[in-house]
């Protein structure tokens, strides 16, 4: 019974922690694990992965020679331990030209670092929705990345399903072979995917079945 519920019962049990946060003029930083944080001065990191979304807003130079850098919202996961007091986000640079630069290179203009130490980190573009304000709602943008692309927390790893099940499915026939089987990772694909009320009527015919 228990080994069946874990199957579909897909709470997150790491552990979490106050770090302070730092962040260079014009870097926002909007979301962490599928969670609004924009503004604050401290969030929770988890131990493990860490999903963040930034996104760079700011002018350069004065009068007739100011210019503006404005990104898209990028997703990018960072490992954390316990007790990171520190969570600083910076600029490669502070000249207008050089992020340029690196923005039409695909590169990150970013810099990440836990308490002193840089992270190296990579970035992926999150899409926005099509119409006004496409980037209005960055947490629900998050969580629908997320599912479409198959992706789940799961005791404090950021899990990507789909290759998981591709690296089954390629593999040998004997789907018990590996941290998990074909089958249970397509019920988490699916789980995660679910509405709330899809959710709870799975759980309770699973429960029925259990049962009889």
């Amino acid at each position: 019974m228990v080994k069946w519920l874990t199957i579909v019962l897909l709470a997150v049990s790491s552990s979490s922690f106050a770090t302070q946060v730092e962040l260079t003029r014009g870097v926002e930083f909007s979301v962490l694990n599928q969670q609004d944080v924009e503004g604050k001065g401290s969030v929770s990191l988890v131990n493990g992965d860490n999903q963040l979304v930034i996104r760079l807003d700011r002018s350069f130079g004065d009068g007739d020679n100011r210019k503006e850098i404005l990104t898209p919202p990028f997703l990018v996961t960072i490992p954390a331990q316990a007790n990171t007091q520190l969570l600083e986000i910076g600029l490669v640079s502070t000249k207008e030209r050089k992020l340029h630069k690196l923005i039409k290179a695909n590169q990150s203009v970013f810099t990440i670092s836990l308490d002193g130490q840089e992270i190296e980190h990579s970035l992926v573009e999150l899409p926005g929705k099509n119409g006004f304000m496409p980037y209005g709602d960055l947490v629900g943008l998050t969580k629908k990345y997320n599912q479409e692309n198959g992706l789940m927390y799961e005791a404090g790893t950021l899990r990507d399903l789909k290759q998981e099940l591709k690296t089954v499915s390629e593999g040998s026939s004997d789907i018990s072979t590996g941290n998990e089987s074909e089958a249970t990772l397509q019920l988490k694909i699916w789980f995660s995917r679910a509405s709330e009320k899809e959710k709870k009527q799975h759980l309770e015919w699973v429960m029925s079945q259990l049962i009889n």
